[in-house]
């Protein structure tokens, strides 16, 4: 049976203070013991140099954002923090190292598949040709807080450039329940995360693509899910989920394991969910311990040729992996 993983992260990430992800720490950390077949590998939400690994000051790829006068954001280069300007293609350099890194892996236990990092604001279109002619992608990733991105960020003719390739997007949702404001604007951006517009933006303009984080349990999100074909859902990191509702919209006050992945059981067909462990934030607990048990869940919840939809026969099909 192909186990795919349709979302987990590589490299180094400026928000958290864990050492970077390597392939091999992938495979040999959460491949093995959970027997990943195939996996769909990305840059972090916001990517950072690893000991000059990226050699460009002037590329901006290491972005922090905020928002001036809560209307125009400002990209900050965390390679010169004096740098205040506006990027080209602030993920090109990430994206064609990561590239390398996955198509030089020859591990024969596991397929990996390179997802790149978009940027709809300062990414140009013709690098949004560029990528996907040069790498081929499965899918294409965009981080909506990382990038500080909304649907109208995303012109008439990246939407066209989409609609031409058929490539599907993985998109970050988010919710908080209780922003604190914060001169960055944070609490902004997280609003316009909310899975119910990017569902929305996804079925209007006819392109598939997964919701992560079970589209935070939206209602509006996984009614998309059920009634749209061009939407699917990613369940991970499901343990993480369930404990901590605040991150969802739906709150359940009487947790008990399962009550996560039953909700969504219950909401949308097995045959619109996907698979994906968004390693390594999928934590077992909040101290950090990772989650081993996630694929024991799912076949504690569903049963049969639903479990090897979700596993993998969904992923095959949506981003055409034979």
């Amino acid at each position: 049976m192909r186990i795919i993983d349709s979302h987990s992260h590589i490299g180094k990430e400026y928000y958290n203070k864990r050492e970077p992800i390597t392939l091999d720490k992938y495979f040999i950390n959460i491949a093995v013991p959970l027997n990943i077949t195939d996996a769909l590998i990305m840059p972090m939400p916001s990517p950072v140099s690893e000991a000059g690994m990226f050699l460009s000051n002037e590329s901006g790829y290491v972005l922090r954002w905020k928002f001036n006068d809560m209307m125009q954001k400002q990209y900050i280069s965390q390679c010169n923090p004096i740098i205040q300007r506006n990027f080209v293609n602030p993920y090109r350099e990430v994206n064609d190292y990561y590239y390398s890194v996955v198509q030089s892996n020859h591990n024969s236990h596991i397929k990996f598949y390179f997802v790149p990092l978009l940027n709809p604001i300062l990414d140009t279109d013709e690098y949004w040709e560029e990528l996907i002619e040069k790498y081929k992608p499965k899918a294409l990733k965009i981080h909506t807080v990382g990038s500080c991105s909304t649907p109208n960020d995303i012109s008439e003719s990246k939407v066209a450039i989409l609609q031409h390739y058929k490539i599907p997007l993985i998109i970050h949702t988010d919710c908080k329940d209780k922003l604190i404001p914060s001169p960055w604007g944070l609490q902004d951006i997280i609003r316009a995360a909310n899975p119910d517009i990017w569902a929305a933006f996804l079925h209007d303009n006819r392109l598939y693509g997964v919701l992560n984080h079970g589209a935070r349990l939206s209602s509006g999100a996984l009614n998309y899910a059920l009634t749209s074909k061009y939407i699917y859902i990613g369940l991970g990191p499901d343990q993480y989920l369930a404990s901590n509702s605040d991150e969802l919209l739906l709150h359940q006050h009487e947790q008990t394991e399962l009550w996560y992945l039953e909700y969504l059981s219950n909401q949308i067909m097995p045959d619109k969910i996907l698979f994906d462990l968004d390693y390594d934030y999928n934590f077992s607990d909040n101290y950090g311990n990772m989650d081993y048990k996630t694929i024991d869940r799912i076949k504690r919840v569903w049963n049969g040729d639903d479990v090897d939809k979700i596993l993998g026969k969904n992923a095959m099909a949506l981003f055409s992996i034979k």
